[in-house]
């Protein structure tokens, strides 16, 4: 069954990739896949590009939250993806600073494969891998998933392991969020987590939901504002995604 899920994921990448029309890449230009899939005790990841997925602990007696598991991003320099670009007759650029202050504003500096353009010339892209990029295929960028299987129980031990107090099974919470390089070029992973938690927990309460949806909508917007203060004529694409992981 674990292989056939796996399986699956993987056609479902290459059919969406296959999928998005010549016009519209060209256009809009590719884009990324980060997605979470629970199957009883089982955590599937899959993920292409540089959108994340994480996996949050919520601790109900310490009241605190940690990171269990996040996905890797597909960057450019990584040993593998640089040896099949350039393999593939592909060029990466490594910044010589991991980040820079523009106005102010603290943003993390990416290594880039330079894609030849037809009409355009050259163009870098800041991921590896991404879904409709036809361009790029010709330069190694790929639309393969990078999958992994999680046990639900390995990680509300590792939670336990990371709590400052001793704690049960019942006590821990496990969530999800998953975003968009547009959010996370600008804020931690654990920072966008305890922004959410107490919304996400406190959804027994008159219009909490209704909060927790105000809450995303404020880091996007907190986002949206630091990619106006850089000054470029450009924001990128600003996404973020919740939810509970429910325990069978």
């Amino acid at each position: 069954t674990e292989n056939k899920i796996t399986q699956a994921i993987i056609q479902s990448f290459h059919t969406v990739d296959e999928a998005i029309p010549h016009k519209i890449a060209i256009e809009a230009g590719c884009t990324t896949s980060s997605i979470l899939q629970v199957d009883h005790n089982t955590i599937y990841t899959a993920n292409v590009g540089d959108s994340t997925s994480f996996i949050m602990a919520y601790n109900k007696s310490a009241r605190n939250v940690h990171i269990v598991y996040e996905t890797k991003k597909h960057k450019p320099h990584m040993k593998v993806e640089r040896e099949r670009i350039e393999r593939m007759g592909g060029r990466v650029e490594i910044p010589s600073v991991k980040e820079q202050v523009i106005n102010g504003v603290r943003m993390e500096v990416s290594s880039r494969v330079v894609i030849p353009k037809s009409g355009v010339g050259d163009v870098s892209l800041a991921m590896s891998r991404s879904l409709g990029d036809r361009d790029g295929r010709k330069v190694g960028v790929i639309s393969e998933p990078t999958i992994e299987v999680l046990n639900i129980q390995s990680l509300l031990m590792k939670a336990k392991e990371q709590s400052e107090i001793s704690s049960s099974n019942e006590e821990i919470e496990l969530f999800a969020i998953a975003a968009s390089d547009g959010l996370l070029d600008f804020l931690e992973p654990s920072a966008v987590a305890k922004r959410l938690e107490p919304k996400l927990y406190s959804m027994n309460t008159a219009g909490s939901e209704d909060t927790l949806q105000q809450a995303c909508e404020e880091l996007i917007l907190e986002a949206s504002s630091n990619w106006v203060s850089l000054g470029f004529h450009y924001r990128d694409d600003i996404t973020i995604a919740i939810s509970r992981i429910n325990r069978i």
